[in-house]
């Protein structure tokens, strides 16, 4: 509850939930094509790159990391993408426009839970951010934005 509120307090929302919207708005209207399009939906998220399973076998060509690992997409925007896939899918099936399915999408992200807690928050939103204060045996403790906060730096 206590981190729930820091999150709220910052402007931070749930890792999974951010990954998802991320997919939704940069592969989206892709995936929504390639449905239209009478791509399998098991297949779309591999045609794209964000899955190294097409749901038959395994789409990586052998493409290895220095760390050995396949280096095609992240198992949370694989996740987050063949969410969307369904997800889209089935508005689809119900007629409904571009725009809405990808609202709808976008939606259906805000609510999906991170399963250890993890949040992120944007470090531009960071001067904006306020000041956290908690007491313990009647002494309060103040820590800003930059002692709370983990940066991590992303490269894609």
């Amino acid at each position: 509850a206590i981190v729930a509120q820091v999150n709220h307090a910052i402007g931070a929302e749930g890792i999974i939930s951010m990954e998802c919207k991320e997919v939704v708005s940069q592969y989206g209207e892709i995936i929504l094509e390639l449905l239209i399009a009478q791509t399998q939906p098991q297949k779309v998220c591999s045609q794209i790159g964000l899955c190294l399973f097409d749901g038959t076998h395994s789409v990586s060509n052998g493409i290895e990391s220095v760390v050995g690992k396949e280096n095609v997409g992240s198992d949370v925007m694989c996740t987050a993408c063949e969410m969307a896939v369904v997800w889209i899918e089935n508005q689809l099936r119900e007629n409904k426009t571009k725009e809405l399915i990808l609202q709808y999408a976008n939606q259906l992200c805000e609510r999906l839970p991170s399963p250890n807690g993890e949040s992120t928050v944007s470090c531009h939103e960071m001067s904006k951010m306020p000041n956290l204060a908690f007491t313990i045996a009647n002494k309060t403790f103040v820590l800003t934005p930059e002692q709370v906060l983990f940066r991590l730096q992303r490269t894609s």
